[in-house]
């Protein structure tokens, strides 16, 4: 069922283009708020209310690039981590039911000479596959790291610009 696994690969490759695209929105947002801040310290007005007036403005742009980050870039890294946990939780499963085979595949050679070159070519197909899986339960865990890691840096830019 070869499908399983290239549905599972599949999968990482999704979570991979949304974690992209979370890091992408993510960077975007940075950009716009320092380039806001830069514009904005670049008001040079001397009356009260004209400073008052600016001061305002960007009190506001604060809770508003906040939500936007949250909205656009946080709810997509953690759609990115549940499936990164959902891609690791049926690959773990599947890698102990192929462990499982392999361990039966060792016993059905060690029970009898008679065609135990089959049970052997059977091992080593699925300790193949075992290692298929191995590299998907990685890969989606490198992603779900590099995502979250990616956004925190991101959070923290956007963060320190309207501190």
């Amino acid at each position: 069922m070869a499908g399983f696994k290239e549905g599972l690969h599949g999968n990482v490759e999704g979570i991979r283009k949304r974690g992209q695209e979370a890091t992408d929105t993510g960077e975007r947002i940075a950009e716009e708020a320092s380039e806001v801040k830069r514009r904005l310290d670049s008001i040079s007005v001397q009356d009260d209310e004209d400073i008052r007036a600016v001061e305002t403005a960007e009190q506001g742009y604060k809770p508003a690039f906040d939500g936007a980050f949250s909205d656009q870039v946080e709810t997509i890294g953690q759609e990115v981590a549940d499936g990164s946990e959902q891609i690791k939780s049926e690959s773990e499963t599947e890698l102990g039911n192929v462990r499982d085979g392999i361990s039966q595949m060792e016993a059905a050679a060690g029970a009898s000479e008679i065609g135990r070159e089959n049970a052997e070519q059977g091992r080593s197909a699925l300790e193949g596959s075992a290692t298929e899986y191995e590299g998907i339960i990685q890969d989606a865990e490198t992603v779900e790291q590099e995502t979250d890691q990616s956004i925190k840096s991101l959070r923290s830019k956007v963060d320190s610009v309207f501190n």
